[in-house]
């Protein structure tokens, strides 16, 4: 992962996540997150992504969130599906509204497991932000959007041009183990 990404992503869940935990609890999980990403290659095109990291298994792939709605639950179904008996088949809904994302209950009925964002169990509607990390049973859902500056083409450009090597991760975004990609409509 080029340093860019990694920097500007503790940026990110540093502002998300020291809302909600202490101190210590906020550098744990940070320092968890950023031992997964280190196994995640960048992404290769900037845009809003979500990246599925569960407790064990492969490393976690991008999912590129080119829709304005996303379910996520164990029913085949839906958009992502999650095999784990701790997710709730139509467990919760991922929804764009231009730049702004927010995670909602199925229409159907609530889940019968909870979603946390940052740590906190949210039974309705809530906003999402930069960095912000969604628990849907066992899988952590890190949500992103990632510039083009992030990428490591456009930083090695931008340093020969003169220009800063800082890159931009600003806010919302699998294979493997349980978790499959986004369905194809």
């Amino acid at each position: 992962m080029s340093a860019d990404l990694t920097a500007s992503l503790r940026l990110a869940c540093r502002d998300s996540l020291s809302l909600e935990a202490g101190d210590d609890d906020f550098l744990r999980r940070l320092r968890k997150l950023r031992q997964w990403l280190a196994r995640v290659p960048p992404p290769e095109a900037p845009g809003y992504y979500l990246l599925p990291i569960r407790r064990s298994g492969p490393a976690p792939a991008w999912v590129p969130l080119t829709r304005n709605r996303l379910t996520v639950g164990r029913s085949p179904d839906s958009d992502l599906c999650l095999n784990s008996k701790a997710v709730s088949w139509h467990h919760c809904v991922l929804e764009s509204g231009g730049d702004a994302w927010s995670l909602a209950a199925p229409e159907s009925r609530p889940p019968t497991n909870p979603t946390l964002v940052n740590g906190v169990a949210r039974s309705h509607s809530a906003a999402l932000a930069s960095g912000d990390v969604v628990q849907v049973g066992d899988v952590s859902l890190v949500l992103l959007l990632v510039t083009a500056a992030a990428l490591p083409g456009n930083r090695r450009r931008r340093a020969a041009q003169g220009g800063t090597s800082r890159g931009n991760v600003t806010s919302p975004g699998a294979s493997g183990d349980g978790v499959s990609g986004v369905r194809d409509e």
